[in-house]
């Protein structure tokens, strides 16, 4: 089965709550999390993951989900990243590796010739970047791939600094999707109203920009077009909402493989969303929505 969504970067996360509760080697780093989205909505073998792992890597809840795992490198001598998560009562989430730099370093390395070649014609690549340095190089060789394929970009936190926007611009520009919540896009200098921040990122350069607003829920902006996604109830929250922008991610871009429509795109992010920061551990994709056209 061909793949056709491909996305970056497994972590084992040791979650440290504000209110002294613990969850140790939780699949994270996004990958995972975004694979859980787009498997929601594309069938088993079509959704995979590329990233560096060590030998003592557990592989099963991948393979349950239907998660290709040609992408993975496994290095002998160095252990797969892991890093403590600590999270604030505000979210505010402050990340210490438990690794070597030099685990870290093999684990987030991507390249295209890292990348199998059965991946190479893949018609989707999601990756998280930080804003102050988004891996334009990488970004380039995507957009040079023979199938144009689509891009979709999550920062995974806000800029350390107010970016130059002609830098902003040259990678922005790079990206047919791109996601950043709130707080990530005035850390960028977006503008404070939500609609206007949404048709910033497009004016700079994004061709289909979404902000995701928590509980309040989403924007999505291309062209001149602009919908609004209600976030959908959620029956519990174990752990906050580590993960449910991976999630909204993956969701979004398999179901705009299929139709295009932003409205329902957004609406499958949404649904993504809901269902995994509703279980503690990460939930394995039910069947049920294989091949869907639309949430359920």
């Amino acid at each position: 089965m061909a793949i056709r969504f491909v996305t970056f970067s497994i972590i084992l996360d040791d979650i440290v709550l504000a209110d002294g509760r613990t969850y140790m080697a939780m699949l994270g780093g996004g990958g995972p999390q975004t694979c859980y989205g787009a498997r929601l909505f594309l069938r088993a073998g079509e959704v995979g993951i590329a990233s560096g792992v060590g030998v003592d890597f557990d592989r099963s809840w991948f393979e349950t989900a239907g998660i290709d795992l040609r992408g993975l490198r496994t290095s002998a001598g160095i252990p797969s990243m892991r890093a403590w998560q600590l999270i604030d009562h505000d979210e505010r989430r402050t990340q210490v590796w438990r690794v070597p730099m030099a685990a870290v370093q093999a684990g987030l390395d991507r390249s295209l010739a890292l990348l199998p070649t059965s991946y190479l014609s893949a018609e989707s690549f999601h990756l998280g970047v930080h804003p102050d340095q988004p891996d334009i190089d990488f970004l380039q060789s995507l957009r040079q791939l023979p199938q144009r394929p689509l891009i979709s970009v999550e920062v995974f936190k806000g800029a350390d600094r107010l970016p130059d926007t002609e830098f902003l611009a040259s990678w922005l520009s790079l990206c047919d999707v791109f996601s950043a919540n709130s707080a990530e896009a005035l850390s960028m200098g977006a503008p404070e109203r939500p609609q206007d921040a949404a048709r910033w990122l497009v004016a700079m350069g994004a061709k289909i920009a979404i902000l995701r607003m928590g509980s309040a829920g989403s924007l999505v902006c291309r062209g001149d077009e602009m919908v609004f996604v209600a976030a959908l109830p959620v029956r519990q929250l174990p752990i906050g909402a580590v993960g449910a922008g991976n999630a909204y991610c993956g969701g979004f871009v398999a179901a705009y493989l299929q139709h295009g429509n932003l409205q329902r795109a957004g609406e499958a992010g949404a649904l993504a969303a809901k269902l995994l920061i509703e279980k503690e551990r990460l939930p394995v994709p039910q069947d049920g929505f294989e091949g869907s056209d639309s949430p359920r």
